[in-house]
């Protein structure tokens, strides 16, 4: 492993744990009126000056392809809370409260004991569609109700959620690792290897692969360190046999079997050499499907291979007949 000062390292396990960057919202005149704040803001020291205070929930999450965040149920609930604690009139928009863990419930089950007005639109609607701003009221489709309510506002705090860092986005470039449509680094198996990758010896944690609370990240950061001390221990890695063949008489060193392996597996100078790694490769085929010169096999998958698998299926159908 090169780093970027051009460090060499000698390892044999990676864990990516890259994190994600709280979500800038340009939603309700954030950023040009001083009222509108969010609540990363409070968490920075920022107080909250006026006597009524609308909380905006789901800002930067489950919109525009980007799913729910997590952790912003309870962050918008505890501030409610704090917020009635010092004598504030708190109304909490939301489209779903989202208990990920019994934290939640307890929760809102305070917060509407505190006195805290809760108004739900609707779950697929834009934001700033079932939620007008006016000068100091916000105009807010109730679902309850079935109509628009008033909610007047001194402040605003917009419970923003998370994105993919930037450093996510590179390490994922770097090692070839998956993404998924929002941008986190996706796990080979939700259940069996929730922080695998599809590279072996490459495991990732925390919020490099979605947003999650402080508990849920320590909790993945144990398990990649766990796994990566199982693989370490061991000494060896076990693979299966089926990897491509090359024949070098016929490689041309066109490159674009590099271009092709999603593991890099395959590295090189198109036109002047080119590398295979054989421990790095989980036999996936790409490379032999690319290959123009015919000079890349795959045992398990070749033409015979194949036209032998049709035709016994093929066989067996005739035989039940």
């Amino acid at each position: 492993m090169v780093l970027s000062n051009g460090t060499e390292l000698d390892v044999g396990a990676i864990i990516v744990a890259t994190g994600a960057k709280p979500y800038m919202p340009t939603e309700f005149n954030y950023g040009k009126d001083p009222r509108v704040l969010t609540t990363l803001d409070l968490e920075n020291g920022k107080t909250v000056e006026g006597k009524n205070v609308a909380i905006i929930n789901c800002v930067g999450s489950r919109t525009s392809g980007r799913g729910c965040s997590r952790y912003c149920c309870a962050v918008g609930l505890s501030k409610a809370i704090e917020l009635r604690g010092q004598g504030k009139n708190v109304v909490l928009i939301y489209r779903d409260i989202m208990g990920v863990d019994p934290e939640v419930e307890d929760l809102y089950k305070k917060a509407r004991d505190a006195g805290v007005l809760f108004i739900r639109i609707p779950r697929k609607a834009e934001l700033t569609e079932a939620i007008k701003m006016d000068t100091n009221k916000l105009i807010v489709h109730d679902v309850e109700l079935g109509d628009d309510v008033e909610v007047p506002f001194d402040n605003i705090i917009l419970n923003i959620g998370l994105v993919p860092s930037e450093d996510t986005d590179e390490v994922s470039k770097v090692l070839r690792l998956s993404k998924d449509q929002e941008g986190f680094l996706m796990e080979a198996h939700p259940k069996l290897g929730p922080v695998d990758t599809m590279t072996p010896g490459i495991f990732i944690a925390g919020a490099a692969r979605g947003p999650k609370n402080v508990a849920e990240a320590i909790a993945e950061g144990y398990a990649a360190a766990s796994r990566a001390l199982m693989m370490l221990a061991q000494g060896y890695v076990t693979k299966e046999p089926f990897i491509p063949k090359f024949d070098w008489s016929k490689c041309t060193k066109c490159g674009l079997c590099i271009k092709a392996c999603p593991y890099g597996a395959i590295r090189g100078v198109p036109g002047k050499w080119i590398e295979h790694i054989p421990a790095a490769c989980q036999g996936c085929g790409a490379c032999v499907a690319e290959c123009p010169q015919d000079a890349i096999t795959l045992d398990a998958l070749s033409d015979d291979a194949i036209m032998a698998q049709i035709e016994a299926a093929l066989l067996r159908s005739l035989r039940r007949r």
